[in-house]
């Protein structure tokens, strides 16, 4: 399949002794759960899984694996965070992003309700069904502007894309931010 050969691609690519760090919960859900169905029987399934054991979305890696608690960094801003699905339900991770988003200088950390409620992009589902996509959207982006937040941020580029898309099609005074880019502070 497609997918196998770009998964075989990304064994390939990758040192089965080192971690692997992603800016990306859903990246990291697809080599953690995937790679081993994918290759299951396989002759790469033992690399599959050694790799997918090694595969950490970077906020998980930071807190979970380097202890790292806190960044020094500044960010003087109203900033609401938006949880993905496959930080939450596929990952299990939620408190390594806002404990980590806690610990900027000058940021408040505003509550979103639902925080963790799906933005509507989901890939090809967002394409499949526009007119659902976007009803579940218009609900994630009233929440967010409910927060009184500046910028919302996430540690998944497609809900931030999804998201900034309706924002600047609607020209809301909102901003996107991957949390990367907040925990690495303003310049």
């Amino acid at each position: 399949t497609d997918a196998r050969k770009v998964a075989r691609n990304f064994l390939k690519s990758f040192r089965r002794d080192l971690p692997i760090v992603a800016p990306s919960g859903s990246c990291v859900h697809m080599v953690r759960h995937q790679f081993p169905v994918l290759f299951k029987g396989e002759p790469d399934e033992d690399l599959a899984l050694e790799i997918s054991r090694n595969a950490f979305e970077l906020t998980e890696f930071l807190l979970d694996v380097l202890g790292i608690e806190s960044v020094d960094s500044y960010y003087p801003y109203k900033v609401t965070y938006h949880a993905s699905c496959h930080m939450t339900k596929g990952l299990g991770i939620i408190i390594q992003p806002l404990k980590l988003l806690q610990s900027v200088r000058g940021l408040t950390l505003l509550p979103m309700k639902n925080f963790d409620w799906c933005c509507g992009f989901g890939g090809v589902f967002s394409v499949k069904y526009p007119e659902l996509s976007v009803a579940i959207l218009e609900d994630k982006v009233r929440w967010i502007r409910e927060s009184g937040a500046d910028v919302v941020t996430s540690s998944d580029v497609s809900c931030l894309m999804h998201i900034e898309g309706y924002i600047k099609r609607n020209k809301i005074p909102l901003r996107t931010e991957h949390i990367s880019l907040i925990l690495r502070g303003e310049r």
